[in-house]
């Protein structure tokens, strides 16, 4: 339902449901719902433009998952994390969470999982599409720094590496 109230644009409802959710899975011990609340959080504050709310929640949710949650919820959540950096323009926090979500994907590719299959073409293509993100807004920042050394003389060192 919470979902249908952020499609419907009734967001500020929508967050009065998740924080119920949230309240409801506190007082059963749930973690799993209690993170689960925790994203649709993050999605009604990062609609209603307040980006640091949005990422409290998104920090309590990683808090509450536990090292042994399933890959699929590892990798759910590290894909969250990475479209909100990225949304962000937060690009060390992009990064460092889609080298997880890359790890945990690799992972479950040895794993020899087959559940998910045809998902696994969305996941590569999420990876492969934030990486190219990533990178050229790297380079844009080294185009940058050229013209700020330039004009200010100041030494800024970029790497940038291509994915081939």
């Amino acid at each position: 339902m919470i979902e249908f109230y952020v499609i419907s644009q009734k967001i500020e409802l929508a967050l009065k449901q998740a924080q119920d959710m949230y309240d409801k899975a506190q007082s059963l011990g749930n973690h799993d719902g209690m993170r689960e609340a925790c994203l649709c959080l993050m999605t009604g504050y990062f609609n209603t433009l307040r980006y640091k709310e949005g990422i409290t929640y998104l920090n309590k949710a990683f808090e509450l998952t536990s090292p042994d949650s399933s890959l699929a919820t590892q990798i759910d959540l590290l894909t969250k994390a990475v479209l909100a950096y990225s949304y962000l323009h937060d690009n060390d926090n992009m990064f460092r969470y889609l080298e997880e979500l890359n790890n945990a994907k690799n992972r479950l590719q040895e794993e020899g999982t087959t559940v998910l299959t045809n998902g696994y073409t969305n996941l590569y293509l999420l990876i492969d599409l934030q990486y190219a993100l990533y990178y050229t807004r790297l380079q844009r920042l080294r185009k940058h720094g050229n013209i700020c050394r330039k004009q200010s003389g100041i030494s800024v060192h970029l790497h940038f590496f291509l994915i081939g």
